[in-house]
């Protein structure tokens, strides 16, 4: 039999250096200078949500890559009872986002949005794995966990003061269920988990190279660096049998198999107009955030959402993002229905830009660029194909729209 440690497998090697850069956006894009706005501590803020995915092996469709994301309190991405289907009834109900995961479940009476994208380790079908099940398992268990938190799940104390949930709590509770799930056998995935709250927080729980970023206009506010061991070696979550672990160590070796508490985790303060990306390196490694921010200011400003001023400053237009959440915004016929949601229109937009980025041949992406600097004696060149994962989040400030 052959013996594996449980890493993440690609057709090439990955460097584990971040590929995702800092760079001040590129001026010739932009415009001159920001304008800033300040949230009160009365703020009230809420958050229109959409996923887009797309499996490595398949065409790009839009009308089976998308979801849209209804705030209702204890509404989910995952259908009620799905974690107590048959293995075969779930994975007919999956998303067809391949090895990649999501979640997005509004937590009931206080109405904070948690989400989150996994990227299941491909290494684990070399043992005979689908590492499609236990990252949609693991999305599939946060997702009921979230929707049903402060009535089902939360004490006494935490309903009282409607608390959210913890990105870390989410993350736990999903993980050790899977551990007991015996229609899951082995498996790993990576993790990025946030939850958005009524008071404009956005905390996260991130462990191993998916990814997100906190965008506001024209600047790129945080955006968050991989987690890897060495290259080609993620961080990840995992279910090793015990008959596996013991084989491994016979080689001396240790597998690799981060508990949630191996998360980073972080706190960020979000602004009426900004948005967020979190997303599974299918994407990052075929977009820098330059571009992603580049791509999403292309659609903000289209619709209206962001504005540019007189002296060149850009800043959110009230009226603009008003009309492109509530009213839905114009422009986009790709589903030939005329208007789509902002967040939608913004899902697309970076789902499209790196899926035609990951096949194109002659155009070096981030993770090109770093494997030719850890191994320049290799002929890499161009996109890098995989599954996409992508769930983006539109900050509103209810008092600014209403």
């Amino acid at each position: 039999m052959r013996i594996i440690l449980p890493v993440r497998s690609f057709s090439q090697t990955r460097p584990s250096c971040p590929s995702r850069s800092f760079r001040k956006p590129d001026a010739t894009i932009y415009f001159l200078r920001r304008a800033y706005s300040a949230k009160t501590s009365s703020s009230n803020f809420s958050y229109r949500i959409s996923a887009s995915f797309s499996a490595k092996q398949n065409p790009l469709d839009f009308t089976r890559n998308l979801y849209f994301h209804d705030p209702v309190p204890g509404s989910s991405s995952v259908a009620p009872g799905t974690t107590s289907l048959s293995a075969q009834k779930r994975k007919q109900k999956r998303y067809k986002s391949g090895q990649d995961a999501f979640f997005v479940s509004t937590v009931p009476e206080n109405s904070s949005i948690a989400f989150g994208v996994l990227d299941g380790v491909g290494g684990w079908t070399e043992s005979g794995i689908d590492p499609a099940d236990f990252s949609h398992g693991l999305s599939e268990r946060m997702g009921e966990y979230s929707s049903s938190y402060t009535t089902a799940v939360a004490g006494k104390l935490q309903r009282e003061k409607l608390l959210s949930p913890k990105p870390l709590d989410i993350l736990q509770y999903g993980y050790d269920a899977v551990q007991k799930d015996r229609t899951i056998n082995a498996g790993g995935s990576t993790a990025c988990i946030g939850v958005a709250t009524k008071t404009g927080s956005l905390n996260v729980a991130n462990l191993g190279d998916s990814g997100y970023a906190h965008l506001s206009p024209l600047r790129i506010c945080h955006l968050s660096t991989p987690q890897t061991h060495a290259f080609n070696t993620p961080y990840q979550l995992s279910k090793i049998p015990p008959w596996m672990k013991q084989q491994i160590r016979l080689f001396g070796n240790e597998p690799f198999a981060e508990t949630p508490a191996k998360s980073e985790t972080s706190t960020h303060n979000l602004s009426h107009g900004d948005v967020f990306v979190f997303a599974t390196d299918g994407l990052w490694d075929n977009l820098s955030g330059d571009e992603v921010l580049r791509i999403i200011s292309g659609v903000m400003l289209r619709s209206g959402a962001w504005r540019v001023d007189t002296e060149g400053a850009v800043s959110v237009s009230d009226e603009g993002l008003a009309a492109s959440i509530l009213e839905r915004a114009p422009g986009a016929d790709e589903l030939g229905e005329g208007v789509l949601d902002l967040s939608t229109m913004l899902a697309m937009a970076i789902l499209r830009e790196a899926k035609e980025c990951s096949l194109n041949k002659r155009r070096d992406g981030p993770f090109a660029k770093e494997a030719k600097k850890a191994y320049p004696m290799e002929d890499w060149g161009g996109g890098k194909p995989d599954d996409i994962c992508a769930v983006v989040g539109v900050v509103v400030q209810e008092d600014s729209v209403s």
